[in-house]
């Protein structure tokens, strides 16, 4: 197999290691894991983050953002849990912002479920939004 340049690149190396771990689990019959983007705590109030960097989605019914269920249900869960809050953050491909929010927050508002069923999408007036300075889309 011919090596990349990238083949030694360090989140490579990363996402190997997490690829072994993810099937450790599951052959150890742990079905329920997730992986988080971040964790972070201010005043002492923990937070999750998923990060994702997308286009909006386009109406009908509303502009939106959002991400596959699956997601939201194990965030949800560990909120449940543990009581870590869960904040969805995106970053809008199309324009200057970041759109960000609880996700408990968003789930008691509206939101449609794609055609598929692939996505939740929940309207980017539902969002606190903020323009992203200093860093290049």
């Amino acid at each position: 197999m011919k090596q990349t340049e990238c083949d030694n690149c360090i989140y490579k190396i990363g996402y190997s290691g997490e690829k072994i771990i993810r099937q450790l689990l599951k052959d150890k019959n742990i079905k329920l894991f997730m992986q988080i983007d971040l964790l972070f705590c201010k005043d002492n109030i923990w937070y999750s983050a998923e990060i994702k960097r997308q286009e909006s989605y386009k109406p009908p019914p509303f502009e939106g953002h959002g991400l596959p269920p699956y997601q939201i249900e194990q965030r949800v869960q560990l909120y449940k849990d543990k009581n870590i809050i869960p904040m969805l953050f995106i970053i809008d491909k199309e324009n200057n912002k970041i759109f960000y929010q609880n996700i408990i927050k968003l789930e008691k508002g509206e939101k449609i479920y794609t055609k598929t069923k692939s996505r939740v999408i929940y309207p980017i007036n539902n969002f606190e939004s903020m323009e992203l300075t200093g860093t290049s889309l």
